[in-house]
């Protein structure tokens, strides 16, 4: 019913309106996980949050939740879409992915995430 309701899209443009809002940003990625996970058609849908989620992570890359959460979704969604991926790249997230692995060396949770999405991001 919510893929039906047109759920996917609100959550994403919310998610875009307020790309510095961690809280926001963290549930909706976490929202989008598990829906793409079930759904992964509808990953492309799901393209226009992939900035507002690269942005957020470089404004807090020591947040660990946010950073696993978000990374979880964005390895979900690029590896379902291809869209996703170039947006990624397109929104400096190689460099981000790289920023949090530095600033996060010693945390093995968020190293284990981002090197998970980088092996993503170099397919």
């Amino acid at each position: 019913q919510i893929v039906d309701a047109g759920g996917i899209s609100l959550v994403v443009e919310t998610m875009r309106s307020h790309p510095s809002s961690t809280k926001l940003i963290r549930h909706g990625s976490i929202f989008i996980a598990n829906l793409t996970q079930a759904y992964s058609s509808l990953s492309d849908e799901a393209v226009r949050c992939v900035t507002a989620i690269i942005r957020c992570i470089d404004e807090n890359p020591t947040l660990v939740e946010l950073i696993v959460d978000c990374s979880r979704t964005l390895h979900s969604l690029v590896s379902h879409s291809r869209k996703c991926k170039d947006r990624l790249l397109a929104a400096n997230g190689l460099g981000v992915v790289e920023k949090i692995i530095n600033q996060n060396a010693s945390i093995q949770q968020v190293n284990d995430c981002a090197h998970l999405l980088l092996d993503d991001i170099l397919q």
